[in-house]
């Protein structure tokens, strides 16, 4: 709730008291190289707004990884809309980090049936 309230006032420009620092937050999660589990079903290209191409369909995430847990928060935006989504998943402390554990495909899955469902 905390993080999907902080990415909503991002996007609103009502966090840092200036837009121009909103934006540029923004910015910098829409940069995230980690794009395994929120962005990774999405069809979006991590690297179009670097290379100047304008997008109308984006996403800005942080994503965290310890044994045995899974986070990744962030903002979509489509053509349509656009919403805050936070999922975190805990479980037996493993040392398999990579995208392709059960927990990061989980959070890419719950995040594709949201934007199927909404994007």
């Amino acid at each position: 709730d905390d993080f999907t309230t902080l990415l909503a006032a991002i996007h609103g420009h009502r966090c840092t008291g200036d837009a121009a620092h909103d934006d540029e937050v923004y910015w910098t999660l829409r940069r995230q190289q980690h794009r395994g589990m929120l962005a990774r079903h999405l069809p979006m290209s991590p690297f179009a707004e670097e290379f100047g191409v304008e997008v109308d369909e984006r996403c800005g995430s942080k994503s965290g990884v310890t044994p045995g847990v899974r986070v990744d928060v962030g903002l979509v935006e489509t053509r349509r809309r656009a919403w805050a989504l936070a999922v975190q998943i805990e479980g037996p402390p493993d040392f398999d980090l990579s995208e392709e554990h059960p927990y990061a495909r989980c959070i890419a899955d719950l995040s594709r049936l949201v934007y199927e469902a909404w994007g």
